[in-house]
């Protein structure tokens, strides 16, 4: 299994586990993950497209930014100290 396979597993198992705990019934949970699939045409793989499948995700990079400027104004000191 690859690591992504792994990941998406490990995602919809936490999913589910939620699911269970939020009072759905097992049942219930199978018959959405098999509406997901029909609706992507995961159980009827005539129908898959073979057109790629593109997400777009928006990811606050704040806390990176930050943590960039502050190891280049780190590099900057320790470069201006070994300087004198």
């Amino acid at each position: 299994m690859e690591q992504s396979e792994f990941d998406t597993t490990q995602a919809i198992n936490e999913t589910c586990y939620q699911l269970v705990k939020a009072g759905y019934s097992m049942r219930t949970i199978h018959a959405g993950l098999t509406n997901v699939m029909n609706a992507m045409g995961f159980n009827h793989p005539e129908k898959l497209s073979t057109e790629p499948l593109i997400l777009a995700v928006d990811i606050d990079t704040t806390m990176l930014d930050r943590k960039l400027k502050h190891s280049t104004k780190l590099a900057r000191d320790l470069r201006n100290e070994l300087d004198d």
